[in-house]
C-alpha cells in the first residue's frame, strides 16, 4: 500500500517504483551473468530480490493488492510443492523407513547410528532449495510489477533487451573466435545462452506485437508516434540477434523448441486477427496434437530406452551410460535435490571420460535428485501452465501478447527441459521466471482503483 500523509489535507504519495526499477535491472543483468562466478549470483541476487519484494509489499496499491492475490494464489500453491518436497528431503526420515540407504552404510562404517533423510547431501540440498526460492522470488516480483499495464510494457522490453544482449554474446564469442562461454570442459553456459536465445524469439515478437497493436490504436484515434519505427527496429534487431545466435550452433531439437513456442504465439495471433470461433480453435488444437506426435512417433526407438531421455542430443555431458546407471539406482524418492553431481564419481567406471559433471538434461536432473514421479508431475505442472495463459490470451484482446507470449515460453520450456540442461544456468532460469511472472501478471484484465 502507498505511503499516504494527510498532513495539511493533501494526500501525498511516495515514489512505489523501485521493486520495478530493481526488477528492469536484474533482468537487464543477465547477460552478464554468464561471466560472473556463481558465488556472487548466489548471495547478491538473493539479497536485491529480499529488497525489491520489501518495497513491493510496502507500496502496492489496495487494488492492486487486491488483484495480485487473486492471480498469485493459485500460482503459490503450485510453486509450494517442490519447495516442500525439498524439505522433506532433508529431513530425518529413517524412522519411517525412506532413508536414504547410504546413511545405513555409513552407520555401519562409523560405528553409531545416523538419523539421515532422503537426501544423501544436505548441504547441496539446501542449497538447491536456496536458488529456487530465489527463481520463485523472480516470478512473483515479475507479477506485481506487471499489473499495470505500462510497467509490463517495461518488463518485456527489458526481457527483450536481455536475450538480445545475450544472443548478441553468443555471436561475438562465435565470431571472434575465443570459445569464450565454452573456454573450459564445460559448455553450460553456452547452452544456457542458447536457451535464452531460443526464448528471446518469442520474447521479442510478442514485444513487436505490442508496438505493432499500439501503433494502430494511435493510427486509428488520428495520432502518430516517432518512437514506433524505432521501437519496431529494435525488436525485429532483437529477434534477428536471437535466430542468428541458433542458426550459428543449429541443433534439431532447441530449432524444435523455438518453433513450438513461436507457433503457440502465432495461433493466439491468428486467432484474434482472423475472429476464429470455438471450432476455428479446436481444429487449431487438432494440427498442434497431430504435429506432436508426428514428432515423437518418429523418433527412433533406440532414443526412447529412458523416461526422461527421448530428446537428448548425440554429444552429453555427461555419458547417457553413467546417467543410466544413476537412473537406475536412483530410489523413487530421489536422492536429494543438487546431489546429482555427488553421483557421478560414485556410479562412473575407471575408463569413463567424463568432461563435467552435470545431468544430460533438466528432466534427468529432477528424475535423479526429486524421483522419478516428479518428472510426470513438472511436466502436467508446465503443461497446465500453458493452457491456462493460452486461455487467458484469448479471452483478452488488447494485451493478449502477454500471455501468449508466457504460453509459448511455457511450451519452449517444456520441450528444452527434455533436451539439454541450459535451463539450470542462472541467467537462463531468471529470464523464464520473469517472462512466466508477466504472462501471469497480465492474464486477466482488471479495474484500476
Amino acid at each position: 500500500m502507498d505511503a499516504i500523509s494527510w498532513a495539511h489535507g493533501k494526500r501525498t504519495e511516495y515514489p512505489n517504483s523501485m521493486h520495478f526499477y530493481l526488477l528492469v535491472l536484474l533482468i537487464c543483468a543477465t547477460p552478464a551473468l554468464l561471466i560472473i562466478d556463481s558465488p556472487i549470483d548466489q548471495g547478491v541476487i538473493p539479497a536485491v530480490l529480499a529488497m525489491a519484494l520489501a518495497l513491493a509489499a510496502r507500496t502496492i496499491r489496495p487494488g492492486q493488492a487486491e488483484h495480485f492475490f487473486a492471480l498469485a494464489r493459485p500460482v503459490a500453491i503450485v510453486v509450494a510443492i517442490p519447495a516442500i518436497w525439498i524439505l522433506v528431503q532433508m529431513l530425518p526420515l529413517a524412522i519411517v523407513g525412506i532413508s536414504n540407504p547410504i546413511w545405513d552404510s555409513a552407520s555401519a562404517g562409523i560405528g553409531h547410528a545416523i538419523r539421515g533423510g532422503i537426501s544423501i547431501d544436505p548441504g547441496f540440498t539446501l542449497l538447491s532449495l536456496s536458488r529456487y526460492l530465489t527463481m520463485v522470488a523472480v516470478l512473483f516480483l515479475s507479477m506485481v510489477a506487471c499489473l499495470d499495464r505500462q510497467r509490463a510494457q517495461w518488463v518485456l522490453f527489458a526481457l527483450t533487451t536481455g536475450t538480445g544482449l545475450t544472443a548478441l554474446i553468443v555471436i561475438g564469442d562465435y565470431f571472434a573466435g575465443v570459445n569464450f562461454l565454452s573456454a573450459t570442459a564445460n559448455t553450460a553456459p553456452r547452452i544456457g545462452a542458447l536457451d535464452s536465445a531460443a526464448l528471446g524469439l518469442i520474447l521479442s515478437s510478442a514485444s513487436a506485437i505490442g508496438v505493432f497493436g499500439r501503433y494502430e490504436s494511435q493510427r486509428s484515434t488520428g495520432k502518430s508516434s516517432a518512437i514506433f519505427p524505432m521501437a519496431f527496429g529494435f525488436c525485429i534487431a532483437a529477434f534477428a540477434a536471437c535466430a542468428l545466435a541458433i542458426s550459428l550452433h543449429p541443433t534439431g531439437y532447441l530449432i524444435l523448441a523455438a518453433g513450438s513456442g513461436l507457433a503457440t504465439l502465432a495461433a493466439v495471433v491468428l486467432i484474434h486477427r482472423l475472429g476464429l470461433g470455438p471450432w476455428g480453435r479446436s481444429a487449431i488444437g487438432s494440427v498442434a496434437i497431430v504435429v506432436a506426435i508426428s514428432v515423437v512417433a518418429m523418433l527412433p526407438a533406440s532414443q526412447i530406452t529412458s523416461l526422461t531421455l527421448p530428446l537428448v542430443p548425440q554429444v552429453l555431458i555427461s555419458p547417457s551410460s553413467v546417467t543410466e546407471r544413476i537412473l537406475a539406482a536412483s530410489p523413487w524418492t530421489g536422492t536429494g535435490a543438487g546431489t546429482f553431481v555427488t553421483l557421478i564419481p560414485i556410479y562412473r567406471d575407471a575408463d569413463d571420460v567424463v568432461a563435467e559433471y552435470s545431468a544430460p538434461n533438466v528432466a534427468t536432473k529432477i528424475a535423479v535428485e526429486a524421483g522419478r514421479p516428479a518428472v510426470w508431475a513438472v511436466l502436467l505442472i508446465a503443461i497446465a501452465a500453458a493452457a491456462v495463459l493460452f486461455r487467458g490470451a484469448l479471452r483478452r484482446r488488447r494485451d493478449s501478447f502477454y500471455s501468449a507470449a508466457g504460453a509459448g515460453c511455457a511450451v519452449t520450456l517444456v520441450l528444452l527441459c527434455f533436451t539439454d540442461s541450459g535451463m539450470l544456468q542462472t541467467s537462463t532460469s531468471m529470464v523464464a521466471s520473469a517472462a512466466l511472472g508477466l504472462a501471469f501478471g497480465q492474464r486477466l484484465s482488471r479495474t484500476i482503483r
